[in-house]
């Protein structure tokens, strides 16, 4: 039993670090899309893809609407992506300038909504 509880610890140790990182990378991306250097903000994004992949974690719904589904691109509003509110549809639509495809997210108050309905 105690061989397997250090497991668990050593596991949750290294997703803390691994979140950590995600975090850093995404305000380096960030940082680096508002200076103009586009390749090097995609590839903080990869980057903080794979540690996910790595340690099988989810990135949050900010990160996720910060890189582009199908490119995989970062998305800084103005500069790489337009945003719209499609109100029939309840939901946000995030058009990528670099590829043409549209990311599409629910308003929050209505996914919590759809969640508490089913039973």
């Amino acid at each position: 039993m105690k061989r397997n509880d250090a497991r668990k610890k050593k596991k949750a140790d290294g997703n803390e670090i691994a979140l950590e990182r995600i975090g850093l990378l995404y305000g380096l991306a960030e940082k680096e899309a508002r200076e103009g250097n586009l390749p090097l903000a995609d590839s903080y994004v990869e980057k903080t893809r794979r540690i996910a992949l790595k340690h099988n974690i989810r990135l949050t719904r900010e990160y996720q609407t910060m890189s582009c589904k199908h490119c995989r691109g970062y998305l800084l509003p103005g500069k790489t992506s337009k945003t719209r509110i499609n109100s029939k549809d309840k939901r946000v639509e995030v058009s990528c300038i670099r590829c043409g495809k549209k990311n599409l997210f629910p308003f929050l108050k209505e996914a919590k909504d759809r969640k508490r309905a089913k039973p």
